[in-house]
């Protein structure tokens, strides 16, 4: 008996010698930066795999120095940092993965944004009639303090502020030089017929892009006989556009992300005044700006407390539980499950010291 109980001690000890062993060498050399960042060779990053980005990537997110993020697939693996620095004067990190799906540049976005180092970010959805701004405000979409109208009916429900805006990549250009005017008419689903790349004879901002070398390469012959410096004043009044819609968005004077989607991103430069990066997720051109967004399960209350009969702290719990409640009957996984956002208002116009409090709580879906 006490032969056997010795190996078993012996077993253990060195069990647990071996497992501290194996635990401080990975902490040490911390292959993929978990932990910390070990400025690993240039030999390595460039042979990394597509396995190895994947790891790679959320350590980076967590332990690299940066205010600006350039995230996508394989197409933004040939762009550079410094240049990127030197273009937007910021402190940028790449975090591309190569054949990502949204949801891993999802899960880059959302572990950056945690770390605190990323601002708040705009997405812009360019389709082939509108473009749509909507704002991430701490990862999530900024609530409409108005009306929302949908179908030309006005709503009083939850939704995303979002601008919409006649300028994508089916938008009809019309004009003279010195008299130009872009949309808001559009060819929309008829791109594929009307547009001057396609074989059509309609003046689009899809045909502009490709005649300033911008996208469509294999349809430059269509657009040969395009005045290049008329497409270049076509451009600059885009710009203007995209750039006032932005503005309208944002809320200081401050520069914040771009999230590109929609197949018309197509007509949407690089740099924009009021904008610190450009983001181009993997397979961008079917997303939706805000729907994938909204990818989560929430909860809210919205509720009148009487602080006579209990303390603040008491009212923002007791909110607090009711809106986990909802998300959690609404499909969300409880251990998933975090406060989103808390106000308290006083009302001094009701009796009993009231106070309106608004809880929201989001969790992903079971």
């Amino acid at each position: 008996m006490n032969k056997h109980k010795k190996w078993c001690i012996g077993f253990l000890g060195i069990m647990l010698v071996s497992l501290f062993t194996m635990g401080f060498a990975i902490y040490s050399i911390d292959p993929y930066q978990i932990y910390n960042f070990n400025n690993p060779s240039k030999e390595f990053m460039e042979s990394r795999s597509l396995y190895i980005q994947r790891y790679l990537a959320a350590g980076f997110a967590k332990n690299l120095d940066y205010e600006t993020i350039l995230v996508g697939s394989s197409m933004s693996e040939n762009m550079t940092v410094n240049k990127m620095d030197e273009a937007f004067d910021t402190k940028s990190a790449k975090l591309s993965i190569s054949g990502g799906t949204p949801y891993e540049i999802k899960n880059v976005l959302k572990k950056a944004i945690s770390t605190g180092k990323v601002k708040n970010a705009i997405v812009l959805d360019v389709g082939g009639t509108t473009s749509d701004l909507g704002v991430l405000y701490n990862g999530f979409p900024r609530e409409s303090s108005i009306p929302v109208t949908i179908g030309g009916v006005h709503t009083n429900f939850r939704m995303p502020d979002v601008l919409t805006i006649g300028l994508a990549g089916g938008t009809c250009v019309k004009g003279e030089k010195d008299n130009i005017k872009i949309g808001p008419e559009s060819v929309g689903y008829r791109i594929t017929e009307d547009a001057i790349i396609f074989g059509g004879d309609t003046l689009t901002l899809s045909d502009v892009v490709t005649k300033l070398d911008m996208a469509f390469e294999d349809r430059k012959s269509n657009v040969e006989n395009l005045d290049k410096e008329y497409c270049n004043e076509v451009y600059k009044k885009v710009i203007l556009n995209l750039e006032d819609a932005v503005d309208q968005m944002k809320t200081s004077q401050d520069d914040v992300e771009l999230v590109l989607t929609g197949g018309g991103s197509i007509i949407v430069p690089e740099k924009l005044k009021g904008i610190s990066n450009v983001i181009r997720p993997p397979h961008y051109t079917a997303a939706n700006a805000i729907g994938a967004a909204l990818g989560q399960i929430s909860g809210d209350v919205e509720k009148v407390y009487s602080l006579d009969k209990m303390s603040r702290e008491d009212a923002i719990e007791d909110a607090k539980k009711e809106a986990v409640n909802k998300a959690l009957k609404a499909g969300a996984k409880e251990d998933t499950i975090e406060v989103l956002n808390i106000e308290d208002v006083p009302l001094a116009y009701l009796p009993g010291n009231a106070l309106l409090i608004k809880v929201k709580v989001v969790g992903d879906l079971i």
